[in-house]
């Protein structure tokens, strides 16, 4: 049985991923997210489905985007209010490929995998992988 200790410590233990992203310069590392972190991203994401706001949930989109990119010392390399605003800087090409190994990281759907009779909000984003 696993003790106190032994479960924070795999708690603190998130999966990462590196992904070449040419567009942006090599390879960038993320995240997955802890659990009240997937929670809060969850339920923007749903009210924003429910409203039928394509343009929140590409917003959302961003910043899971920049929560969860990692700086070469494993630390967050974005944080506070305008990390989205930063990360919604970046060349568009990639974008798609690194928001699957978020999505894939975070036990989310591939981006380009939308429920019966429902299209991604990056369908039609020209983007190719």
């Amino acid at each position: 049985m696993l003790t106190r200790e032994q479960l924070l410590a795999a708690a603190a233990d998130l999966p990462t991923a590196d992904v070449d992203i040419p567009a942006w310069g090599g390879i960038v590392r993320f995240r997955g997210m802890g659990l009240n972190e997937k929670i809060e991203f969850d339920a923007a994401m749903s009210t924003a489905a429910n409203a039928g706001d394509t343009q929140a949930m590409l917003k959302l989109q961003v910043a899971l985007m920049a929560l969860t990119m990692l700086g070469p010392d494993g630390e967050p390399m974005f944080g506070g209010d305008d990390a989205a605003v930063q990360v919604a800087k970046f060349k568009p090409e990639g974008f798609r490929a690194a928001l699957e190994v978020v999505h894939e990281l975070n036990g989310f759907r591939r981006a380009n995998e939308a429920t019966e009779g429902e299209q991604s909000p990056l369908a039609d984003s020209g983007e190719t992988t």
